[in-house]
């Protein structure tokens, strides 16, 4: 063999080296990229803050809160413990506030220290300050209501201008719509025909 075979022979090895060494590494990569890939995915980058879950741009702050949603529980400090906003703007300003629920757009939006309160529907509850111990069911139900508590309404626009009456119930739609005093009780205990204020309960 002389020198020119030699260095044809180094030329294949290293050529087959080459491909060898190429091989193993986007093998390993591949590898790597299989098993870690889960790894990374499974770390909770959206929301996991001590016990409280969030997603999207959303409050992370409190005790057993879950926050889903653009906004939701934006403002929410240490002692806004144990509630659930789901929606874009729900529970946006609540601070203090606890034991509440707001489910839709704008829900609760303007809560900050009222507590176990519950609105679903976009607008329900919109404008609720410090209202304790409301309901709301259906698309801007209670939406006026700021400082009232103890008020059941279920139902689109139900109690929708109320402000600080308490004690109320009213359901269907548009039910005591206008209505901004307190202790309505419901019609079926008072008369068959179940109109009170104008509104039919």
């Amino acid at each position: 063999m002389n020198i020119t075979d030699n260095k044809q022979v180094i030329r294949k090895q290293t050529t087959v080296l080459s491909i060898w060494v190429y091989f193993i590494v986007a093998l390993l990569f591949t590898i790597a990229n299989g098993f870690l890939a889960p790894q990374v995915r499974a770390v909770c980058l959206d929301g996991c803050a001590g016990t409280n879950t969030y997603q999207g741009d959303a409050g992370s702050v409190g005790t057993d809160n879950t926050a889903i949603g653009n906004n939701t529980l934006f403002s929410n400090t240490t002692t806004g413990i144990q509630n659930t906003a789901i929606g874009s703007s729900a529970l946006t300003y609540n601070t203090t506030g606890y034991n509440n629920t707001a489910v839709g757009h704008n829900a609760m939006k303007f809560n900050t220290t009222a507590i176990d309160c519950t609105a679903v529907g976009a607008s329900a509850l919109g404008s609720n300050l410090t209202g304790n111990h409301n309901t709301a069911v259906g698309l801007s139900a209670l939406t006026y209501t700021n400082s009232g508590g103890q008020n059941t309404a279920t139902g689109t626009s139900a109690m929708f201008y109320n402000t600080v009456g308490n004690l109320n119930t009213a359901n269907g739609l548009n039910a005591l719509l206008s209505n901004t005093g307190a202790a309505i009780t419901p019609l079926s205990a008072r008369a068959p025909l179940g109109i009170v204020r104008g509104a039919i309960i």
